[in-house]
């Protein structure tokens, strides 16, 4: 746990929005709230699910973080290669933020750009959940409010110490009333850019590692590409929220863009409903 960590149990998040804490490896941070903070740091620094099945990060290496929250995999990105240059992109203006604030060290070789990615130049509202930040995103239906609420529900209950709390009707009634203060978020009018906008205007060459996490949109972000620039990337890896409909759609994008493509349904959390997908270029792997 993080050296800030209260108890298991505790799912609350005080009202000053930006906090500090030293994460296991020493790296002090701002961020949003712990438990939050725990999770991401499980899965990029110890369980390094963005460098599996082949994917790897090579010297001198472009990379692009879609989707970087406060920017946890940013930084590990630049402490297994720290030649490394960065473009980070988060639309939320208060984990922007954060997300400035723990890069400011590394100005040089991160760039950051305080939008959404979508398939073309607009605008659209985005939803920010405060206590729960990696739920916030451009798809705001009745069936995405379930979906998140689903997801938070089997992420809260995959702890046994956090499981006791909620056991019987009280813990249920609990349980209920957390996911529904959990799901209270605010609306912004955020710009969306398609990637390829960006690859232009920040004249990128190639983009070594593209980590693409952006809570649905995963599909309109690589509809965000256009033809001539598929050929500088040579590793995509896209945490996908709907590993039945969507997944599928961004296997195929991808095989048909040349890549070879393994997906996976993500176990860590034990959070229901996602999935993982490792795109590399066939010569990647030799």
């Amino acid at each position: 746990m993080l050296e800030t960590a209260k108890a298991p149990d505790d799912l609350t998040q005080d009202d000053s929005w930006m906090k500090q804490c030293v994460l296991p490896n020493g790296l002090a941070i701002n961020h949003h709230g712990v438990l939050e903070t725990d999770h991401l740091y499980k899965q990029i620094f110890e369980q390094k699910i963005y460098l599996q099945h082949g994917l790897a990060l090579q010297s001198d290496a472009i990379v692009f973080d879609a989707g970087a929250n406060i920017g946890l995999f940013t930084l590990f990105a630049l402490q297994v290669c720290p030649t490394a240059s960065v473009h980070a992109v988060e639309p939320a203006p208060k984990t922007f933020q954060l997300l400035k604030a723990n890069t400011v060290s590394w100005q040089r070789q991160v760039k950051l750009y305080n939008c959404g990615l979508g398939s073309e130049d607009t605008e659209a509202v985005f939803t920010y959940f405060p206590k729960v930040t990696c739920g916030s995103g451009f798809h705001n239906s009745e069936a995405d409010m379930q979906q998140r609420k689903d997801m938070l529900r089997s992420f809260v209950l995959s702890s046994p110490e956090r499981c006791k709390t909620f056991e019987g009707d009280a813990g249920r009634k609990r349980l209920q009333g957390y996911l529904d203060e959990a799901l209270r978020g605010e609306t912004a009018m955020v710009p969306l850019l398609p990637l390829s906008r960006i690859i232009d205007e920040s004249q990128i060459e190639r983009i070594d590692f593209l980590k693409i996490d952006v809570e649905g949109s995963e599909c309109n972000v690589l509809r965000g590409i256009a033809d001539r620039h598929w050929g500088l990337i040579r590793q995509i890896v896209v945490e996908v929220h709907d590993s039945g409909t969507v997944l599928p759609q961004v296997v195929s994008l991808l095989e048909r863009r040349g890549f070879v493509v393994k997906s996976v349904s993500e176990t860590a959390g034990d959070i229901s409903g996602l999935a993982m997908a490792y795109a590399a270029r066939p010569s990647v792997h030799g």
